[in-house]
């Protein structure tokens, strides 16, 4: 009895093991079904749809990392903008006092009395012809009261012929002759002023042991202007500011002021048969064993980032600079064409005096995401392309409307 139960039991069993093996035999064909019913719906197939899914989990983390990466960024830039501010704050509180100098292409000499525009003239004007000659200036003598202009694009012309006018006007004799030898003697001896300009920056600076041709056009530097700075006192700012930001950070103050004063030295003999001031500056200085402060060189140490960093501060300061109206609007046509060359750019605005980019995307074109790309795309596309002093903030816009229409 016991094993005809327990055989009984088997073939229970056996049975029940059939029927569920026949029920998922149905529920695979089931799913079979499905799955083409979807592929029909859908119009993928199942490799496709696995790819499909594939994409928009790598979507998803991308969107992910990039959030993150935003995310850490911020952070990162917060807390280095608090230390910024702190080192710069130190740095210009060290150097508070500025001067401002305005461009200009005409010298006022002043004259002890009306009488003296008649002797400058000479006879049948040979006295102010003989002038203009030899100094390369233009000598406007008109009703101003007591006063002669002396007008040239060249500094060092203005500044040669003014210092001999005035000792024409002190010495009293004036005819051909003297001007001649006087203009002669002055500029003989304007060599030697310049070296002492630029030997009292360095010595400003504490800056020492620069070549002869450094100490020159260090001197140079103090009768070229840019944007109405002068470049003498716009590199001893830079100096002192990199050298006060170094002591700050236990860097090397000596260097980051010899590569603050040297930066733009090249300005004094740029657009003489050397290319441009920067490809002056980095021949200059190699030429003279300076090689370490190349402007075009890599900044390989802390202080020519410090220097770089102080150059920005100097240009950058409010009142420190001044663009001319035709350079400024190319400026500002620059930044806009660059934005809206790139695809899914509708519009850009240049607003905040070109402090700013305002960037209209289409939102059919761009999701999210690559508008936080396209707006650091542009940002490296405008450091790249266009010179310019301080920081540009490009803020790309992304605006979806949907319009409905009530009857």
């Amino acid at each position: 009895r016991k094993a005809a139960h327990v055989e009984r039991r088997a073939d229970e069993l056996i049975e029940r093991l059939r029927v569920i093996g026949e029920g998922e035999r149905r529920i695979r064909e089931a799913e079979e079904v499905g799955i083409l019913r979807l592929e029909e719906i859908s119009a993928l197939s199942r490799d496709d749809a696995a790819r499909e899914l594939k994409r928009s989990v790598a979507v998803e983390a991308r969107a992910d990392a990039e959030r993150e990466a935003a995310r850490r960024a911020q952070e990162a830039r917060a807390g280095a903008d608090r230390e910024a501010r702190k080192i710069v704050a130190a740095a210009i509180q060290r150097v508070a006092e500025t001067k401002q100098f305005t461009e200009s292409t005409v010298t006022v000499v002043e004259l002890a009395s009306e009488d003296l525009k008649g002797r400058i003239i000479g006879k049948e004007g040979r006295n102010i012809r003989s002038l203009e000659l030899e100094t390369g200036v233009d000598v406007i003598i008109d009703d101003t009261p007591e006063r002669v202009f002396l007008s040239s694009f060249d500094p060092e012309r203005r500044e040669i012929a003014r210092l001999a006018l005035e000792r024409l006007l002190v010495d009293g004799r004036v005819h051909p002759a003297r001007i001649e030898s006087t203009v002669a003697e002055v500029r003989a001896e304007f060599d030697q002023q310049l070296r002492q300009l630029g030997e009292n920056a360095a010595f400003e600076c504490e800056v020492y042991g620069l070549a002869e041709d450094l100490i020159l056009s260090l001197g140079q530097l103090g009768f070229r202007t840019f944007g109405g700075q002068n470049m003498l006192q716009h590199s001893t700012e830079v100096a002192q500011l990199a050298g006060s930001m170094a002591q700050i950070i236990d860097a090397d103050e000596a260097v980051a002021r010899r590569a603050g004063l040297l930066h733009d030295v090249g300005w004094a003999v740029g657009g003489k048969g050397n290319g441009s001031p920067w490809r002056a500056t980095a021949l200059l200085l190699e030429r003279c064993g300076e090689s370490a402060v190349r402007r075009d060189g890599p900044a390989t140490r802390i202080e020519g980032a410090l220097a770089a960093a102080a150059n920005t501060m100097s240009e950058a300061r409010p009142g420190a600079r001044r663009e001319p109206l035709k350079r400024y609007v190319r400026r500002m046509e620059a930044m806009e064409r660059l934005a809206t060359e790139l695809p899914g750019v509708v519009s850009a605005y240049a607003i905040e005096a070109g402090r700013e980019l305002e960037v209209m995307v289409d939102p059919e074109c761009l999701d999210d995401i690559e508008a936080f790309a396209l707006s650091r795309k542009i940002s490296r596309k405008i450091e790249k392309e266009l010179v310019y002093s301080g920081a540009i903030r490009v803020t790309v816009i992304r605006q979806f409307r949907s319009n409905g229409l009530a009857r």
